[in-house]
């Protein structure tokens, strides 16, 4: 089972341009990452973005007006998301070969279906 996760503006949005549309471009927000049961969560780098980095992205996630979404319909806190995402206990089993790794966090470039 997978579970995929998005950002979404719930206030003022952020003050670039290019991110303020990626994030309502798409009912569902933009698209964090995906986790699979019992595999490390992927992050998805948006390089025309500039969110290839877990700093970019930690940016982002932490700023206010910024929430976070589970595919099934429940909101997640940054701190939470951040934690799954950084902790080496949660990187179990890779399940797909990472275009780049940023503080040891996997990351593709790839779009998911």
């Amino acid at each position: 089972m997978t579970v995929n996760f998005d950002a979404r503006t719930a206030g003022s949005p952020p003050a670039d341009p290019a991110l303020a549309a990626a994030l309502t471009a798409d009912p569902d927000g933009l698209h964090i990452g995906q986790a699979r049961a019992h595999c490390e969560l992927l992050m998805r780098a948006h390089p025309q973005l500039g969110l290839t980095s877990m700093a970019a992205w930690r940016n982002l996630l932490t700023q206010p007006g910024i929430t976070l979404w589970a595919e099934s319909g429940y909101q997640v806190l940054p701190q939470e998301l951040l934690e799954e995402i950084t902790d080496p206990r949660y990187r179990r089993f890779g399940w797909r070969t990472p275009d780049l790794r940023d503080e040891g966090v996997a990351f593709t470039t790839a779009a998911f279906q």
